[in-house]
Order: C-alpha cells, then sequence, then structure tokens
C-alpha cells in the first residue's frame, strides 16, 4: 500500500465533514450501563444544532445534579456550584 503526503489531510478532512454532517449512534446502543440522565447530557453537548447545545457549564452540572439525584451513584461526586 502506498502512502502519499496528503492521506493524513485527507482523513482529517472526511472526519471533519462526518463530524458535522453524520449523526452517530446513540450512547445507549453502546452501553447499557449508562445512567439516561447521562446520556441525555452527552448528547445534548453533542447537537450538531448549536441552539440545542448547553449554554454554559453551569446548565451542564445542573442537569448532571437531576441525573444523580435520580439514580444516585456512588462513583459521581458532583462539586457543588458557587452562587
Amino acid at each position: 500500500m502506498k502512502h502519499y503526503a496528503g492521506a493524513g489531510k485527507a482523513r482529517e478532512m472526511e472526519t471533519a465533514m462526518a463530524t458535522m454532517s453524520e449523526t452517530p449512534a446513540p450512547i445507549s446502543r453502546r452501553s447499557k450501563e449508562c445512567p439516561s440522565g447521562l446520556i441525555y447530557v452527552i448528547e445534548r453537548m453533542l447537537e450538531k444544532e448549536f441552539s440545542a447545545r448547553y449554554d454554559s457549564a453551569r446548565q451542564i452540572l445542573e442537569d448532571l445534579r437531576m441525573s444523580e439525584l435520580r439514580h444516585p451513584l456512588r462513583r459521581w461526586p458532583f462539586p457543588q456550584a458557587s452562587p
């Protein structure tokens, strides 16, 4: 197999185009153990539509806390947000 100088750039461009246009497989398909609230947060952070994403880290933390309240996990010590 021959390698050419532009192969890396071509792959980078292909990956970038796929990231912008293709919707990834749902997280729940890859991990049955992942809590639904965490899946919601991750998928919202990865939204293609900018306006559908979180506006701030505080909003992410609030949703993570709500998820943790519904499905407590001992491994998730969420920090308290300062006012």
